[in-house]
């Protein structure tokens, strides 16, 4: 398999921005920013087959300025919190299947342009 890397012009948006709950109908579902979200990715994800038995890599590197207050101390933001719309998003459009991920990484990188960067590979 031949690795894919994109990068998305937004950072991810967290597993609380991503997904409502109507308690009283016991349902959840995404708010209007994850199905946007969802086809930004779309958009600048490439193409991919994977096979069912390939084991694969995941590598997502978030840039932001967000990650610092004003006066230095690091924001609560927990990157891991960001993936699961994330993943959800690129497997809409690659066809494979997430449970093949063996291995996911993340990475907060300081920086003043906002993009999150992508990297698909098969697991060695």
């Amino acid at each position: 398999m031949k690795p894919i890397e994109f990068r998305i012009p937004q950072i991810p948006l967290s597993y609380n921005q991503s997904f409502c709950i109507n308690y009283h109908l016991r349902q959840t579902y995404l708010t209007a920013k994850a199905r946007e979200f969802k086809k930004l990715v779309h958009m600048y994800c490439p193409p991919l087959v994977v096979e069912r038995q390939t084991k694969l890599s995941f590598y997502m590197e978030v840039h932001s300025s967000k990650w610092f207050t004003k006066e230095g101390k690091i924001r609560r933001i927990d990157v891991a919190n960001l993936d699961r719309l994330l993943i959800d998003a690129v497997f809409g459009k690659v066809q494979g299947d997430d449970s093949q991920l063996f291995d996911v990484r993340f990475k907060k990188c300081v920086s003043d342009e906002e993009y999150t960067l992508v990297r698909l590979s098969e697991y060695e």
